[in-house]
């Protein structure tokens, strides 16, 4: 029970890397789907820590099938559109709507545009 005694050591790890070894070493072990569902919990906790566009689409890549993907998702959209809305270039809230093509966004990423076009021309 080798497989038993591993788990035990790591279930309540914080250590991503402990549930990558565990899984690479017992491939085949009962434990195989909680050490899934626990290193990708560890990974989105890590990516809402650091929020950044290259690591929510990193987690998103790498953990496709989570119960997080509409979260990260949703994510991304909001990051993106605030870094674009602080940009107040209208060049990058027209690569916003491009990119994202969220109606969510695109009534206020026009009136933005429209505004900043509005102060420019003052």
């Amino acid at each position: 029970m080798i497989n038993k005694f591993d788990w035990l050591q790591i279930e309540s790890s914080a250590n991503i890397d402990d549930f990558i070894q565990y899984r690479n070493s017992h491939p085949n072990s009962i434990f195989l789907e909680n050490a899934k569902n626990r290193e990708t919990e560890l990974s989105w906790n890590s990516v809402k820590s650091e929020i950044s566009i290259a690591k929510i689409l990193e987690f998103i890549e790498k953990y496709p099938n989570s119960k997080y993907q509409s979260e990260a998702k949703i994510l991304e959209i909001n990051l993106a559109y605030n870094i674009a809305k602080k940009s107040n270039s209208i060049e990058k809230l027209k690569d916003f709507r491009s990119q994202y093509n969220n109606p969510n966004y695109n009534d206020s990423s026009m009136r933005l545009e429209e505004s900043i076009a509005f102060d420019s021309a003052k």
